[in-house]
């Protein structure tokens, strides 16, 4: 299984790259801009099922890039990328340590923001089909490429369920 997972996470260089330079650039852009916003502070209430919830819910956006040939997914990596950089900013800004601030986010996001990235490429994955079908000589081409799809489902899942746990039940403790 591992060898699978592996494999399908290469086939997908192209677009989990893509993924994270569209993440990074709403990152650059949070950096670079004096626009700030108000965030909620952590306040841990949330139960690992509701979290979980809400994550496969972004993933789910992420994903649907497979329709439009990727536009959601630029359009939710790049803002995902911008709100949590501008979280930081914002944190930063209102006196909240560093270390305080990475804290609260490593711990989960570790393991979230790779769930996050993969979703993406699954989004980017449409466009990935449409070139191969066109040009490859390859008879399984659809087969392939929905079979990488399902292993990169499994992997994000466990991905969320881990973020889930982890900022349910540690994440808290750094508060």
């Amino acid at each position: 299984m591992m060898n699978r997972i592996s494999s399908s996470i290469k086939m997908s260089f192209i677009p989990l790259t893509a993924s994270l330079l569209f993440f990074l650039g709403g990152v650059i852009v949070a950096i670079f801009s004096d626009q700030f916003f108000s965030t909620a502070p952590y306040n841990g209430s949330s139960g690992a099922v509701e979290l979980l919830k809400n994550n496969a819910m972004a993933c789910l956006f992420l994903a649907a890039g497979f329709f439009t040939f990727g536009l959601t997914s630029i359009f939710y990596l790049f803002t995902n990328g911008f709100i949590i950089s501008g979280s930081i900013i914002e944190n930063l800004h209102n006196g909240v340590p560093l270390y305080q601030i990475i804290l609260l986010l490593i711990p989960h996001g570790i393991f979230e923001v790779p769930a996050l990235l993969l979703s993406g490429a699954i989004g980017f994955k449409g466009i990935e089909l449409v070139i191969r079908l066109c040009f490859s000589k390859e008879k399984k081409v659809m087969t392939s490429t929905f079979t990488h799809i399902g292993i990169l489902i499994l992997v994000i899942m466990c991905l969320l369920i881990a973020a889930a746990i982890v900022e349910a039940y540690i994440t808290p403790i750094f508060k």
